[in-house]
Formats: C-alpha cells, sequence, structure tokens
C-alpha cells in the first residue's frame, strides 16, 4: 500500500506538528497539574478569602482548565526551570529585614502540630507586638529570627469528628486566650513548639518553657442527638530546644528553600 503521507507536505508536516505537540505536552503537563491544584487549593481557603471563598473556588475551578491547557505547552513557570511566581503552599515567617540569612547565623522554631501556632512575636526594642505572618491567612509552621530575646504568644485550636454507628461526634479544643512564651535563641539554633493539656503545671527549672497556664475550652457536639457539651481545662505552651530541623516531622528544609526562592523571585532577584 503506498505511502499517503509522503506524497502529501502538508499532511506530513500536520503529522510531525501532532508529535511534537504531544511531546511538549508530555514534558510540562506534570507542572502544569501542580500548578492548577496550587490554584484550586488556594482558592477555597476560607481563612484568605472569607465569604467571597462562595465565588472564588467555583470561578478558579473553570479557570484552571484554560490554564492547565496553557501551560501544559508552553514552559511558563515551569518547576525545574522557572520559578512559580506563587506563594509557596507552606508559609515561613521571618522576624528580620534584609535578605534570608544562613542557617548558622539564625533560629528558627516550628510547630509540632499544626495545632499550636505563634500568634505574635515581639522584643523589647518594639513596644506592640508584630503578627506572626505575612498575611491573616498564611499561620506559618515556622518563623525564623536573630538571636536575641522575643516574647511569643501561642494559641491553641484542635477539631476532631468521630463516628460510631449512625453518631458523628465533634470534638473541639480552642485555648480562650493565648499562652506568653519567653524566648531566647541563639544562632543555629532549632526549637520545637507543642501543648500540654489538661491539669498541669509550669515547671520553672526549664528554661525555654512557657510559665503561663490559660483556660482551654473543650465542647462535644453530637449531631445525631444535638447535644452539646463544653468542658474547661488549663493548657501550657512549651518551646524545647531540639538537636536539629530533622527533629521536625515535616519537610522544613524544603519548605524554608521554597520560601526562599518565592522571596528571590517577589524581589526581582
Amino acid at each position: 500500500m503506498p505511502d499517503v503521507s509522503s506524497r502529501n507536505p502538508k499532511l506530513r508536516a500536520a503529522i510531525v506538528a501532532c508529535l511534537l505537540l504531544a511531546v511538549f505536552t508530555g514534558c510540562f503537563a506534570p507542572s502544569a497539574a501542580r500548578r492548577s491544584g496550587r490554584l484550586i487549593a488556594n482558592s477555597w481557603d476560607s481563612d484568605r478569602w472569607g465569604p467571597w471563598v462562595a465565588l472564588t473556588g467555583p470561578g478558579m475551578l473553570l479557570y484552571s482548565i484554560p490554564d492547565f491547557g496553557v501551560h501544559a505547552l508552553l514552559p511558563i513557570d515551569y518547576d525545574g526551570y522557572f520559578l512559580d511566581g506563587m506563594e509557596p503552599t507552606q508559609k515561613w515567617f521571618r522576624f528580620y529585614d534584609g535578605p534570608m540569612q544562613s542557617l548558622e547565623q539564625v533560629a528558627i522554631l516550628c510547630s509540632r502540630e499544626s495545632s499550636t501556632t505563634v500568634t505574635t512575636i515581639q522584643t523589647k526594642a518594639h513596644e506592640r507586638a508584630t503578627y506572626a505572618r505575612h498575611q491573616k491567612w498564611h499561620y506559618p509552621q515556622c518563623i525564623e529570627v536573630l538571636p536575641g530575646t522575643y516574647e511569643l504568644t501561642v494559641d491553641f485550636y484542635s477539631r476532631e469528628s468521630f463516628r460510631r454507628d449512625l453518631t458523628l461526634a465533634t470534638y473541639s479544643t480552642e485555648s480562650t486566650n493565648p499562652a506568653t512564651v519567653t524566648w531566647k535563641p541563639g544562632a543555629g539554633e532549632t526549637y520545637a513548639l507543642s501543648a500540654v493539656l489538661g491539669g498541669v503545671t509550669p515547671s520553672p527549672g526549664e528554661k525555654y518553657q512557657g510559665t503561663t497556664i490559660k483556660k482551654l475550652t473543650r465542647s462535644k457536639t453530637n449531631l445525631g442527638a444535638n447535644e452539646f457539651t463544653l468542658d474547661e481545662g488549663h493548657w501550657i505552651a512549651i518551646v524545647e530546644l531540639v538537636p536539629s530541623l530533622d527533629s521536625i516531622e515535616a519537610p522544613v528544609m524544603k519548605e524554608r528553600e521554597a520560601w526562599k526562592r518565592y522571596e528571590l523571585r517577589r524581589r526581582g532577584l
């Protein structure tokens, strides 16, 4: 059977174009998919958008379809070649100006659990406390500072749901007031933030332990029977020195590098 494509230059060119299109799509589709996933995830962030999430969520879902098509064909913001201009999923907060310093020059504090959050940070040189995040929707897992003495306020919030037969019980644990912790980090040191719940008392012998006890409100809602119970307890926030960032159960170094690249991109470097 004669080869029709060899007699028709236009058909041969079309076949070659389709093959090139398939190659380009195969190379850039994974990066485009990750980008679309980040767009959709950010659009449903209720802390960031508030009630507007009812519009940003569906709207970005529709927008992500043509956006995926464009970025699957063109190397725009391609992971591994070009820096992504969007903020990394995991936020990082620095309490000093200028470029990000090396790990040997700074101290890092990371939360062991997402339920424990550093709300504000303050030094003696500052009359007012500063929110420990760049935007109100950030809530970073880690904060980074230069050596010094800092006063931190810490909040706690946890929500869990359990299903038993036809009953769904939801437990919410929330601090009614933030705990206060005095933190005196040195250069190159790593710390972990955690909370101890229940009838606890602070240990004055621990140098890096918070000494303020606050009330903790725990609520239990039985959605099946419309029951609601409320309990109160106490808790303390603890800042402890750990051997290294490897002691934190999270890819902290990878997250820090991602935020460092984002900062450089934002500053046009």
